[in-house]
């Protein structure tokens, strides 16, 4: 992995990177449709639609992270989690002059924005990396979440997974996510029932010890 992002710069959304990197294209360039706007700390594409109501939002692509822990690639999960990622990422862009190269050399603050680029967050759909490691039915990467990425993990434990087709905009979980309903608020250990037929039951007693609650019911009952 460290000598694929090296050679490539693979791994991070460069639509994300052009949006959120302070070199990004100004927000009130009206040339430009952004995902959606800041409200309240969180994204809403339904905002951005009314500037434009049959313009196609900008899909982004998953984060490397969320892909590896759905696949459960551990040993993915612990690199992206340690440093070595940033100084794959700083020489991928000393050394190659594309638009992705470029816009990283620029960024002042890369050390503290790539763990996001790379998925280490919560968007405001309520998915996380915890959400992640729930779909892949396993509790190995979840257990190495928590001991690299503790309070990122004890901060998602209680957000509510948001499904709604009418939001779905591509979204990992809901591809993923094997749902009866059009929309439900889940929490995490209902995740990972939902999406596994045969899940681990280390990953659900894991979360129980974690204070999620068996007895919580979703929107529906």
């Amino acid at each position: 992995m460290d000598e694929l992002i090296r050679r490539t710069g693979t791994g991070i959304d460069i639509k994300t990177v052009r949006n959120e990197a302070k070199n990004a294209i100004p927000a009130n360039d009206q040339s430009r449709l952004y995902l959606g706007l800041n409200v309240h700390g969180k994204k809403r594409a339904d905002l951005a639609r009314k500037h434009d109501p049959n313009a196609r939002l900008e899909t982004h692509e998953f984060p490397l992270l969320w892909n590896a822990l759905v696949h459960n690639a551990a040993k993915v999960v612990d690199y992206l989690s340690g440093e070595k990622p940033y100084s794959a990422y700083r020489s991928y862009a000393m050394s190659h002059n594309d638009e992705r190269a470029e816009r990283l050399r620029s960024i002042d603050n890369l050390k503290e924005l790539l763990p996001q680029w790379l998925g280490f967050r919560t968007n405001s759909f309520g998915e996380s990396p915890l959400t992640a490691a729930a779909l892949s039915g396993k509790v190995e990467t979840l257990k190495i979440l928590f001991a690299k990425h503790k309070d990122l993990m004890k901060a998602a434990l209680h957000d509510m997974y948001v499904l709604d087709d009418e939001l779905s905009l591509e979204r990992l979980t809901i591809l993923l996510l094997n749902c009866r309903y059009k929309s439900a608020n889940l929490n995490v250990l209902q995740v990972a029932v939902r999406a596994n037929k045969d899940v681990d039951t280390e990953l659900l007693d894991f979360l129980l010890t974690k204070n999620i609650s068996p007895l919580e019911t979703d929107t529906n009952g």
